[in-house]
């Protein structure tokens, strides 16, 4: 089978404490594998599907900066987070392995669930999100793929370009 591999970013921007959250595999198709972890996975190394693998962690409250920022931990990256700005966040991979023999299909649904717990005086508060990926699975080859399909685009973008050329040729701005 194949495996994807992508990535959550989780961040407290908004909180004053830190924050516990776990990751979780939880729906995925039947003979599909999900896992969850702290690094990126090789081919052999995702755990059967009979037992998906969580990820908890802490993470702490963080400042959001104007510019993207060198974050200080390898566990770590720069995030960006639209209309406010950027800040360190701790990255959990999500790998999905399809079975070999898996038929095609236009989308699949793989769901990760995340709950997120902090403390608030004497009682705890949580939340909980599930996010949805979507997974196309094609089991065309590069040879059932046709010459034109690859060919058509290029041409047209060296077409398209050549006349932008032209017309600022034309206008003196070249």
């Amino acid at each position: 089978g194949e495996q994807v591999t992508t990535r959550i970013g989780l961040y407290n921007v908004d909180g004053t404490v830190p924050a516990t959250v776990e990751v979780l595999p939880s729906e995925a198709p039947e003979g599909w594998e999900v896992w969850c972890g702290l690094s990126v996975p090789t081919q052999d190394a995702a755990p059967s599907s009979s037992a998906p693998e969580s990820v908890t962690l802490e993470v702490s409250p963080s400042e959001v900066l104007p510019r993207k920022p060198e974050c200080d931990v390898s566990s770590r990256d720069a995030w960006m987070l639209p209309g406010r700005g950027y800040v360190c966040a701790d990255v959990v991979y999500v790998t999905v392995v399809v079975p070999d023999g898996a038929p095609s299909s236009d989308g699949e649904m793989v769901r990760v669930g995340v709950m997120v717990t902090w403390p608030a005086g004497s009682t705890q508060f949580s939340q909980e999100r599930d996010i949805v990926y979507e997974v196309a699975v094609s089991t065309a080859t590069r040879d059932d793929v046709p010459r034109w399909s690859v060919v058509l685009p290029v041409v047209l973008i060296m077409v398209i370009l050549s006349v932008i050329r032209g017309a600022l040729a034309k206008s003196g701005k070249l």
